[in-house]
């Protein structure tokens, strides 16, 4: 699977570009004729990560998952009874990362929550029994190889997707967006105190498939 993280080229930093996956999926959502509130709660919970989205049709719960890798891996935790945490109490899921083709654009999919949970329970089910079945469960929307990866390349079967601008934001505020009503400061200040080492250690965690708790960075400096 060909990733690329786009940081580094936008001087951001990860929470800042986190920042703006999260409004450009809220963004697409009110320009598809949603009400979107921002329903996030709870200390580290970021704002816009946790939706309530309604329309003519009815109102449903939206969870929002990012990575800043182009078609990147997300997770969701396993309960003991088989339950997913935030997925199992969600009707939709958004996914959105860098576009492929430009780092200043953002791929925004939304799928059913159902979607995300068989495939969460196929890569649960594979390794079950193995020296992987304690190991966090990490899938991209792409189809990539092997048993940790079962479950992924659920890209298809989006109830659509689309890719758009994360620049479109002018003083701050979003062009044309009402504001949320719930913005929970609190929760972005937890999002922000994260430090370096930790945020390290998550990225690590994703791409080697194992749990932060089990990573251990040794930094050096050479005079």
């Amino acid at each position: 699977m060909h990733t690329v993280n786009f940081l580094e080229e936008w001087d951001l930093s990860k929470t800042e570009y986190n920042v703006k996956l999260r409004e450009a999926a809220a963004r697409a959502l009110r320009e598809k004729g949603y009400t979107v509130e921002d329903v996030s709660s709870g200390s580290g919970v970021p704002k816009l990560s946790r939706l309530e989205i309604s329309n003519e049709h009815g109102k449903l719960t939206c969870a929002v998952k990012i990575t800043t890798y182009t078609q990147g891996r997300i997770s969701f935790t396993r309960n003991s009874d088989g339950t997913y945490k935030v997925l199992s109490d969600s009707d939709r899921v958004i996914y959105a990362c860098p576009a492929l083709e430009n780092e200043a654009e953002a791929f925004i999919a939304m799928f059913d929550a159902e979607t995300l949970k068989h495939a969460f329970d196929a890569n649960f089910d594979v390794r079950k029994g193995t020296d992987q079945e304690e190991l966090p469960m990490w899938l991209s929307p792409e189809l990539e190889e092997g048993r940790r990866f079962v479950g992924s390349g659920f890209k298809d079967k989006a109830l659509w997707s689309e890719v758009r601008s994360l620049s479109e934001m002018v003083g701050g505020a979003v062009t044309g967006e009402q504001p949320t009503t719930s913005p929970h400061p609190a929760a972005e200040e937890g999002e922000r105190t994260m430090g370096i080492m930790d945020q390290i250690k998550m990225m690590l965690s994703e791409h080697m498939g194992v749990h932060p708790d089990q990573l251990e960075v040794d930094v050096r400096v050479k005079l």
